[in-house]
């Protein structure tokens, strides 16, 4: 499923609103994906040997790439939904606007990745 199709199905959970205990996570999962499929597709482009690289790896190779500021912003975002979508007995589930802006933030991480 490509990047664009997995943000949508994170827009579509949100707008449909609270269905379960883990909507929120689902909504985590779905976003971070996108922004997976996204790295998957921009390095297919660029340095397919980057593709098959741990995330980290790509998220660091990103700044010499595409630029400071979308590698900062892909990064800060990939560790929030990480650390979101992991269920802890201790922590609560993301909240309604931590999830509208990480969705935000996917989309400017999906556009920065096009190409073009």
């Amino acid at each position: 499923m490509s990047a664009v199709l997995r943000l949508d199905t994170a827009r579509s959970l949100y707008a449909a609103g609270p269905s379960g205990a883990n909507w929120s996570r689902w909504i985590c999962w779905a976003t971070r994906l996108a922004v997976e499929n996204a790295l998957r597709e921009y390095w297919a482009r660029r340095c397919p040997e980057l593709a098959a690289a741990s995330m980290r790896g790509q998220l660091l190779a990103l700044r010499v790439h595409a630029g400071a500021d979308t590698a900062r912003r892909a990064r800060a975002l990939w560790c929030a939904l990480s650390h979101a979508a992991h269920h802890h007995v201790y922590d609560l589930p993301p909240a309604v606007e931590d999830l509208r802006q990480w969705i935000a933030e996917a989309e400017y991480v999906l556009s920065a990745l096009r190409p073009g």
